[in-house]
């Protein structure tokens, strides 16, 4: 019981929310080596993330839906191990496979995001604070450490546009925030953690949502467009247009009756975003968008 609720709340399959990222900086990295990009892509969602993921669930010890956990099983006492286990496990692949560079943005990340669980300082209590942090570090930060590690240039290879195409990523993540705590205000109040979903409300939440949403797909699809033209900028928005109506029809609906701002609808959403997001940047990558390495 103890081994299988640890697994559970490790909760591996969580990390395909972030995937979209991942694919967005291999797309714009040049020259990739594509043993640091697979490399890359494995230390982050089968270490780091699903280590941020436990750490988080041994703090919170939620009893009610938390994020790809419908009926999260009860805490073990192994979990805080396994999850520290994990970020060394990231710690040591990152320098062995990628260099001091990457394991030193995997230090940061880390950090982060046990300022935003740890009971001691909490930053997931703080609305504003701890959304930005969550948007910046798995957003622009995991994006210019992806391009920076995987590329030939490295470092170098981060320029104006990269930065742009940074904050880009990092709207996606100021989006997607609320909408992954607009079913957990009870759970949330009775910790005392005051979201930033719980700060605006239901409704503010999808305003807030829709507004840095629009900015993270319109700013990527604007670096779409300078790199592939208008029919990629085409098939890019009509990708993405599943999810806008979903967004859309949920809203209104959430509008006459706020019971529908659940986990049910709320994970759909998120996995309707990140799987039309991801569909794109994998078609792209497979028909020539991908800069290897000579």
């Amino acid at each position: 019981m103890g081994f299988r609720s640890t697994l559970v709340h490790l909760r591996f399959p969580f990390s395909f929310f972030l995937f979209p990222i991942w694919l967005a900086a291999v797309s714009a990295a040049r020259e990739v080596d594509p043993l640091r990009c697979l490399a890359s892509f494995f230390i982050l969602h089968l270490l780091l993330y699903p280590a941020s993921n436990g750490f988080n669930s041994y703090y919170d010890r939620d009893e009610g839906p938390i994020g790809g956990l419908a009926k999260p099983p009860p805490v073990g006492a192994d979990l805080l191990a396994a999850s520290l286990i994990l970020d060394f496990l990231a710690l040591v692949a990152g320098l062995t496979l990628l260099g001091p560079l990457f394991m030193g943005g995997l230090i940061v990340y880390g950090l982060a995001s046990k300022l935003y669980s740890w009971d001691k300082t909490r930053i997931k209590a703080r609305p504003i604070a701890g959304w930005l942090l969550i948007g910046i570090g798995q957003g622009g930060l995991t994006f210019l450490l992806v391009v920076a590690s995987i590329g030939k240039a490295g470092l170098a290879g981060i320029g104006g546009e990269t930065l742009l195409e940074s904050l880009a990523a990092t709207a996606l993540l100021l989006g997607v925030y609320p909408l992954t705590q607009i079913y957990q205000h009870e759970e949330d109040a009775r910790r005392g953690d005051l979201t930033i979903s719980r700060l605006v409300g239901i409704p503010g939440s999808f305003i807030l949502s829709g507004v840095f949403l629009g900015i993270g797909i319109l700013g990527l699809g604007a670096f779409v467009a300078m790199r592939g033209g208008a029919p990629w900028t085409l098939a890019y928005l009509g990708i993405q247009l599943p999810a806008t109506i979903y967004f859309i029809v949920w809203f209104a609906r959430t509008l006459r009756d706020p019971a529908m701002a659940d986990f049910r609808h709320a994970m759909r959403m998120n996995l309707l975003a990140s799987g039309c997001l991801s569909l794109f940047f994998i078609i792209r990558l497979a028909a020539g968008g991908l800069s290897i390495a000579a």
